[in-house]
């Protein structure tokens, strides 16, 4: 009776100090930015050049007078001056409206990052390792307590197997029915499934997935007697180019064997979020050295510096002549298959796995659409992956266009990105969330971005994250 009482004090005690945690972790994100950026209830802009990503239209409508009104584009029609009432009136001559970028692959480890994405013109993203603290972060986003994007939040990856992570769901260890329908009811929008799952359980996946009616999307299985179960049910999009590179193509992709590839994901509607960013960083440090890491070190938290930056700098900076060729041919090997995969006109939606080797929310996504453009992508298509092809995966009807009825996520530029794509990097305004921020609001949410969480708060963040798995 007396060790019975010790492990029920033992146990309240953990449940306590549990509830503890949580409720400081909670008082840690704060407000972050609420009084940077205008308020509006009505909108308009003036003589604005419009790239509207909206199919069998042109892909340029110049001098354009586009009204908002409660956060929804009313109208778009020629500016011939008419006389239009608005909070806020933006003179738009000589600049570029494009729709509020998307970006498909993100991790959260700061919430200093969410007002880091507005600032580069991200202003939804799709959050692929979901947490307790991204529910609360998302809600105080729609609340206005923080500025940050539209978030779509994926369950922490299901796995399998000696792969797993300590941010991993072991199927071994679960009923994964019961869990993935307590994920949908705690707010959570697709269930992530991870490369050491096989056969059987992506199946008994996608059949609890398609019973609630909940999206699936990951990464390509190891196994290749998985790939099968993989692609059918509730995929909605395949991450990341290199496991696809390693479990079909034995890393010798051809033309034959990718367009076998692509004709099974054209069949099964699926698209591919390839997360160029994340190879080619590694020879970008090789190659740039101090230059490339100290435009990005800024954006990056202590912590996940500590995890998953330092020692993969310090061994790139450090790398032997093979090693180096190794990273180069790796980086090679993607863009063949992004290649392949734009040529046989497989869905591509941008995102970046931000996290490792210097992929930063916002600044990443706008270099892997550079990086599509170098490798073949027109401008606009290079826009379209994280514009009306990202809204479609996430499931956003009014969202990644420019168009009367969608909601006025929206990015004004001071050039023309379907001449130079390097124009989204030269931002003259955002709206999103019935706020309007100017080129000096923008800089400010930068520099409150920039000064990031401290270490140990983000570890009880994580720690957090971990116990309420």
């Amino acid at each position: 009776m007396k060790i019975k009482g010790i492990k029920k004090r033992y146990w309240s005690l953990v449940i306590l100090s549990l509830i503890l945690i949580s409720a400081l972790v909670s008082l840690y994100d704060g407000k972050i930015a609420p009084n940077i950026g205008k308020d509006y209830t009505s909108l308009v802009l003036r003589n604005v050049n419009v790239v509207s990503m909206k199919a069998n239209e042109k892909q340029l409508q110049a001098k354009q007078l586009v009204y908002i009104l409660n956060g929804t584009i009313k109208n778009i029609e020629p500016d011939y001056g008419q006389t239009v009432e608005a909070d806020i009136e933006i003179r738009g001559e000589g600049k570029y409206l494009i729709p509020g970028l998307i970006d498909a692959h993100t991790h959260f480890f700061d919430v200093k990052d969410l007002p880091q994405s507005i600032s580069y013109g991200v202003t939804s993203v799709r959050v692929m390792s979901g947490f307790p603290m991204h529910l609360r972060w998302r809600e105080k986003i729609n609340t206005g307590a923080i500025v940050g994007p539209r978030m779509v939040i994926s369950t922490p990856a299901f796995n399998y197997g000696n792969d797993i992570g300590p941010f991993h769901i072991n199927v071994d260890e679960i009923d994964i029915h019961s869990r993935i329908k307590s994920y949908k009811e705690k707010g959570y929008d697709l269930v992530k499934v991870y490369s050491g799952l096989q056969e059987g359980h992506l199946k008994e996946i996608h059949l609890a997935a398609e019973k609630i009616d909940i999206d699936v999307a990951g990464h390509m299985p190891n196994d290749f007697e998985a790939v099968d179960a993989f692609l059918g049910g509730k995929l909605t999009s395949i991450e990341h180019i290199e496991p696809i590179s390693e479990v079909l193509f034995n890393n010798k992709p051809d033309s034959a064997n990718i367009a076998k590839f692509c004709n099974e994901v054209l069949k099964n509607k699926i698209a591919v979020v390839p997360t160029m960013t994340v190879v080619q960083n590694n020879v970008r440090v090789i190659e740039e050295g101090n230059h490339f890491i100290e435009t990005h070190d800024r954006l990056v938290n202590p912590l996940v510096k500590k995890m998953f930056v330092n020692n993969r700098v310090k061994r790139l900076k450090n790398a032997s002549k093979g090693l180096q060729k190794a990273f180069t041919e790796e980086n090679e090997l993607n863009k063949v298959i992004l290649k392949g995969l734009h040529a046989n006109k497989v869905t591509i939606v941008a995102g970046t796995d931000t996290g490792p080797v210097y992929t930063v929310n916002g600044l990443s996504l706008l270099e892997e659409l550079e990086t599509y453009v170098e490798n073949g992508f027109s401008n606009y298509e290079a826009l379209e992956t994280a514009t009306a092809n990202a809204a479609k995966l996430l499931g956003k009807k009014k969202l990644g266009q420019i168009s009367e009825g969608y909601q006025a996520d929206l990015v004004l530029l001071n050039e023309n990105p379907l001449k130079d794509i390097k124009a989204i990097h030269d931002r003259e305004g955002v709206i999103t969330r019935n706020k309007y921020f100017n080129a000096d609001e923008l800089h400010n949410l930068l520099e409150i971005a920039q000064d990031k969480t401290g270490y140990y708060r983000t570890v009880v963040r994580l720690l957090e994250s971990l116990l309420f798995l």
